[in-house]
Order: C-alpha cells, then sequence, then structure tokens
C-alpha cells in the first residue's frame, strides 16, 4: 500500500513540475555570485598546495605570491606601484586586463593582511557590545534584556575559547569579499528549505484528501481497518520527504560546488576569521569543520521538513481537503512569526515565541552561531515541535478512526 501511495506521487506531473522549477531558480540564486568565482579560485588554488592553517609557512608562501603578482602586474602596465590597493587609488583608465591583474594581487593583498592579523581581528569582536546593539534595536528593557545580556557573555566567552583554540587560524573564502556564508546558507540552502515545505504541504495534502476529492471515502473508509489507512499516507509522505529532498538537495548542492570549487576547504574551521562578512560575524559554538557544518545544516533541514510534514498531516485529516490544507499551513506559518508582537519586550516570552519551525528557517544562515538566541537553539526548537507534530498527528488520526464522514 505504501508503494502505490508513493506512485501516486512520483507519477505527478505536479512534483515534476516543481522540482523543475526550483532547480531553475535555484541556479539562478547559485549564479548572484558567480562574478566572485575567479576570485574565489586564487583561494582554492593556494589551499591546494598549502595547509589551510594559517601558519608562518603559509604566510611566507602568500607572501611571495603577492609580491610576485605584483611585480608581474606593475611589468604589464609599465608601473611602479608599490600595493594593488594605491594602484586602485588612483583612479586611472588602465586596460581591462591591466586592472585584472592587479585585482588578483588585491585579492592576494586583503588574505595576507587579514591572516597575519589573524588574533588581534578575532579579539577586536565585542559580542557583549553587539548584546547591547540588539537589546537597543529591539527596546528589550527587564528580564529580556538581562537574558540577552546573559547570553552576550556566553558569546564573549566563545570568542575568547576560539582565540585560545586558534582554530580561527585557518583560510577560508573572505567574507567580506564574498560573502560565500550568506550566499550558501542564507539563500541558496534556505531557498531549498522553502521549497521543501512546499513539496511536503502539497504532497501530504494530496495524500490524505486524495480519496475526499476522488468522492471515494465511502468504498476506502468504509471499515476500521481502511480508516488504517491514513496511518500509511504519514509513512508514506514521510518517506516522499526523503526521497523529494534528497533530490532536491543533491541538484542544489552539486551544481553548487562544482560552479564554485571548494577545494583544499573542506576541513577549514568555522571559527576561521575569514567568514565574517561586512555586517555580520560568523563563528559556531562549537569547533566544526565546513563539512560538518554543512551535514548539520543539512540534517537540521530534514528534522524541519519532518516537522512540516507532521503539521500538514494533522491539519490534512481534520480537514479533509487538499486545497484548504495550504492555505491553513500559511496562516499558521504567519500566526507564528507574528506572535511576538503581542509579547512585551520586557519579557523572557518574547524569545520563546522565536522558538518555531518558521523562526528557524528564517534565521538559517545563523544555525549553531555565537549570534544565534541562544545555545541549543535548533535542537530545543526541533525537539518541541517534533513533539508537538507527533502528538497533534496522533490526535488527529485517532480521531479520524472514529468520526463519521458520512
Amino acid at each position: 500500500m505504501i508503494k502505490y501511495e508513493l506512485r501516486k506521487i512520483y507519477k505527478s506531473p505536479v512534483v515534476w513540475g516543481l522540482m523543475v522549477v526550483f532547480t531553475l531558480f535555484n541556479g539562478l540564486l547559485i549564479a548572484q555570485n558567480f562574478t566572485q568565482r575567479q576570485s574565489m579560485s586564487q583561494l582554492t588554488d593556494f589551499t591546494a598546495n598549502e595547509n589551510v592553517q594559517i601558519n608562518e609557512e603559509s604566510l611566507s608562501s602568500l607572501y611571495q605570491m603577492k609580491v610576485e603578482g605584483l611585480a608581474a602586474a606593475n611589468e604589464r602596465a609599465g608601473t611602479e606601484f608599490e600595493s594593488a590597493g594605491e594602484f586602485f587609488a588612483q583612479r586611472r583608465d588602465y586596460p581591462n586586463e591591466v586592472r585584472a591583474a592587479f585585482a588578483e594581487v588585491l585579492t592576494l593583498e586583503i588574505y595576507y593582511d587579514v591572516a597575519r592579523n589573524a588574533d588581534e581581528i578575532m579579539a577586536g569582536n565585542d559580542m557583549v557590545a553587539f548584546t547591547e546593539q540588539q537589546i537597543a534595536m529591539i527596546g528589550a528593557t527587564g528580564e529580556l534584556a538581562d537574558t540577552l545580556r546573559a547570553q552576550g557573555l556566553v558569546a564573549q566567552a566563545r570568542i575568547a575559547e576560539i582565540l585560545g583554540s586558534g582554530t580561527h587560524r585557518d583560510f577560508f573564502f573572505d567574507g567580506v569579499m564574498h560573502a560565500t556564508h550568506s550566499h550558501l546558507f542564507g539563500t541558496v540552502l534556505r531557498a531549498a528549505a522553502f521549497e521543501s515545505m512546499i513539496f511536503m504541504v502539497l504532497v501530504t495534502a494530496f495524500l490524505i484528501g486524495y480519496e475526499f476529492d476522488a468522492k471515494t471515502v465511502s468504498v476506502v473508509y468504509s471499515t476500521k481497518t481502511g480508516r488504517k489507512l491514513q496511518g500509511k499516507k504519514l509513512v508514506s509522505a514521510l518517506l516522499a520527504m526523503l526521497g523529494l529532498t534528497t533530490l532536491l538537495i543533491a541538484i542544489i548542492l552539486g551544481i553548487y560546488f562544482t560552479v564554485y570549487n571548494h577545494s583544499g576547504l573542506w576541513g577549514a574551521s568555522m571559527t576561521s576569521i575569514f567568514l565574517s562578512e561586512f555586517d555580520a560575524f560568523y563563528a559556531t559554538f562549537w569547533d566544526w569543520t565546513f563539512l560538518q557544518y554543512l551535514l548539520a545544516v543539512v540534517g537540521t533541514l530534514f528534522v524541519l521538513q519532518t516537522v512540516f510534514v507532521l503539521l500538514a498531516f494533522g491539519l490534512s485529516a481534520i480537514t479533509r481537503n487538499s486545497f484548504l490544507v495550504p492555505i491553513l499551513f500559511a496562516l499558521l506559518f504567519g500566526g507564528l512569526l507574528l506572535t511576538g508582537t503581542f509579547i512585551s519586550a520586557g519579557s523572557n516570552w518574547l524569545l520563546y515565541t522565536m522558538m518555531t519551525p518558521a523562526h528557524l528557517l528564517l534565521r538559517f544562515k545563523n544555525l549553531f552561531m555565537v549570534t544565534q538566541l541562544f545555545p541549543f537553539y535548533e535542537v530545543s526548537t526541533l525537539l518541541i515541535w517534533l513533539g508537538f507534530g507527533t502528538v497533534s498527528s496522533a490526535v488527529a488520526y485517532k480521531k479520524f478512526l472514529k468520526e463519521d464522514l458520512a
């Protein structure tokens, strides 16, 4: 029976039509950073021959590349600039190939300057001051302000821990230049999470409401045994979630890492000094590599979709209308985001209202980061909503077994 339910999904032209649309859309999102591809490749070329760690040897090699690159660029331009920064400060009209040569040198200069000042830059991240800015921004007072200040101290202690362990001394794509973290996790993978959510809500509503839409309720659900089919439909929806989400993520990451080579960076620390961007500081609460962090985020995405399937199942079993479920789900999603607007800025309940799958989805690029609401925010939120989704699905299922469908 489960195979039959899955066959209905995988034979649906709507499913594959959406997959094509999502893939094309994601391709456009991935292409947003395409102009950065050349300068990004300079780092992967470097880390392919050097250790990803910032040390005397790697700094010396990077300095030598910078000096040789500057000499070659000056020779091509017939100039004697002492740095690429000086060249671009002149604002004179040079041929494109000359500007490109100096642009490559400028990239090396930025990496070298940040790398040799890694300790000072990391120590300059004042999470206490950052917390005070956040408190002022949202107008937090009372116990909420105290709670946020306590979290700021935890984040500051994490900075000290990072400095002590030296995990920030790893090369990675420079966030100020390339914003790769925001691009991959805040744009591409967050879009994938939204798309998978759309898939799951539509698929779950389709499966649960199929007999009602086809007017075959009196035949299929005429016995208690027949009504237990709803449980198998839930299992089918969860299996469909695994299949469709896996395919979607595999396509997205396959394209992304084909376009943007990460050779030599899979083992780079996610507390690297290069990770932070112009307006955002990024460092994980735990000492994870880029690969470990990527797997943790993808794992979070799958658990999040499980929550969405459970919630959609509950709505479908209650309404028995596959067209109404997406509307109700959208209202639920929006309602979760708006709940905090009714809470006082002086109450810790404002934080608790942000422990929802909707908020988690919107904060995707901050997953497991020191700038997250608090440590274990992701785990706590997912466990709470997995529990709620399981209970609501069980209640809706038991109600369906007993109610009159006439």
